[in-house]
């Protein structure tokens, strides 16, 4: 009899080669996992608390009105961050961490407000173009800002 106890071996065996099927094809990039999903009503939601933050329309919270806000300006508003992450997709990607940090997403948000070539919805302000951005960045391709931006190092991540 094994010191291991019956059946000890092939536990023995299970536990040093289960790594291997576990962790190979992650480490040979076959696994991938699932991007985030794109979360249009969270972005909305934000998107109708940042004009109310930054218009007056609306001071208190209210269902309705943000609801009618949605009704009239959600497309607009979608399509703002939609051209905001077509932007960040033609943008280089950057290093896990950078240093120097012209690539944290305050430098990057930054470069695509004085981008020229964005256009801005009507009926938005400059402080919304941006605030919309920096929503849809989160909201409707958080894994392309992943890797369009990067902090200065892993602790400000």
């Amino acid at each position: 009899m094994s010191a291991l106890g019956p059946g000890g071996v092939g536990a023995v065996v299970v536990a040093a080669v289960l790594p291997l099927f576990v962790f190979a094809p992650i480490a040979a990039g076959i696994y991938q996992p699932d991007p985030e999903p794109r979360d249009e009503w969270q972005y909305l939601e934000w998107a109708a608390t940042e004009y109310r933050s930054h218009s007056g329309e609306f001071k208190h919270r209210h269902k309705r009105a943000e609801a009618a806000w949605k009704a009239e300006h959600g497309a607009a508003a979608l399509a703002e961050g939609d051209r905001a992450c077509a932007w960040l997709a033609g943008q280089p990607d950057v290093p896990r961490t950078d240093p120097s940090g012209r690539s944290t997403d305050r430098v990057v948000l930054a470069r695509y407000v004085r981008a020229g070539d964005v256009e801005r919805s009507p009926g938005f302000s400059a402080e919304q173009h941006e605030e919309f951005a920096r929503l849809s960045w989160m909201t409707l391709c958080g894994d392309l800002a992943d890797d369009k931006t990067s902090p200065v190092s892993i602790e400000e991540d």
